[in-house]
């Protein structure tokens, strides 16, 4: 097992309750962000594995009583899993030469206005060009020809860089779009 000294993390450590406080603050920052025009901004939460940043968010959106869409993208195997697939429509049944194709969004997009967290878990370990086409959704919360419907919000999870974790190193371009902590395993706070 690598050495605690090895790993790579961003953001200030943080216990679990602090990273709840911390959810509830941002979600508000980002509906008054999206009711002003203004871009919102995703949080990353860092740590080892087994210490609850699944659970964390996945209670949070429990107990807040909003919509929830769990996303795994290292499971995906091509850009139509994460961005959707082409399907050609028919404007006009009439003429020949009026079809256009746009890309139907993937099941894991919700439909409905939130409140609602999208979350993508584990994200740097998906493959390098699926992280690359997360990038316009953590900017912009759309991708190519869909969009997350209001008041729904990106919370990421993240293993640490470096040690004995397979992950993808995410670059500068990628880091600057969230918001980051690290979720430190705190036992009073799990007691």
């Amino acid at each position: 097992m690598a050495s605690e000294q090895n790993y790579i993390y961003y953001g200030t450590s943080c216990s679990s309750q602090e990273i709840e406080s911390l959810l509830q603050h941002l979600i508000q920052t980002n509906r008054r962000a999206e009711s002003e025009g203004r871009k919102r901004i995703p949080l990353c939460i860092w740590g080892r594995h087994g210490i609850g940043k699944t659970e964390l968010v996945e209670n949070f959106a429990q107990q807040n009583q909003f919509q929830f869409r769990y996303l795994a993208p290292a499971q995906f195997e091509e850009m139509g899993d994460l961005i959707g697939m082409p399907k050609i429509f028919d404007l006009d049944p009439n003429r020949i030469d009026d079809d256009i194709t746009k890309l139907v969004p993937p099941d894991w997009v919700p439909k409905i206005k939130g409140p609602g967290i999208l979350m993508i878990d584990d994200v740097n370990r998906a493959d390098d060009r699926i992280l690359r086409g997360i990038m316009q959704l953590l900017q912009n919360y759309e991708l190519v020809s869909w969009k997350l419907p209001a008041d729904w919000h990106i919370i990421l999870t993240a293993n640490p860089d470096g040690g004995d974790y397979s992950v993808t190193p995410m670059d500068d371009a990628m880091i600057t779009r969230m918001m980051h902590v690290t979720m430190e395993f705190n036992l009073a706070a799990w007691a």
